[in-house]
């Protein structure tokens, strides 16, 4: 996944269910949340950019709530993370450390243009979100 370079900065991923989201969900760079329909987890949603770190000194810093992206079954899971860091990968900061994360380039992209991008690595169309939440 990372070819001949690393991620442009620390990128955290975490995995949570509806009624225990003890990780806090929104505030990874990439998560997901898993809905579960009749005691069986059916798929996830996919939320991208969260990150609660700011430099106070530094105005061009802000924390981010992560938004969803997608719905995915557990097979597209994989894939479809896969996709969103190379993603990452190839067009996040490298040149401020302070911009690095993928919060800045979801907010400098727009997250219409950030989906579009990873449906181009992942290949087909991302669906909608499923409606569930935390």
């Amino acid at each position: 996944i990372y070819g001949t370079v690393y991620l442009p900065r620390k990128f955290k991923m975490g995995i949570a269910l509806p009624e225990d989201n003890c990780i806090d969900i929104y505030t990874q760079d990439l998560g997901f949340l898993a809905v579960v329909e009749d005691g069986r987890i059916v798929g996830y949603n996919v939320l991208v950019g969260g990150g609660m770190g700011v430099t106070p000194s530094a105005a061009k810093t802000f924390v981010a709530i992560a938004r969803k992206l997608t719905y995915v079954s557990p097979e597209e899971l994989v894939p479809v993370a896969e996709a969103i860091v190379k993603v990452q990968r190839d067009f996040g900061n490298r040149e401020d450390r302070k911009r690095a994360r993928m919060k800045y380039l979801i907010h400098d992209w727009g997250l219409p243009k950030f989906k579009a991008t990873v449906e181009d690595y992942y290949g087909r169309k991302l669906d909608d979100p499923h409606p569930a939440d935390v």
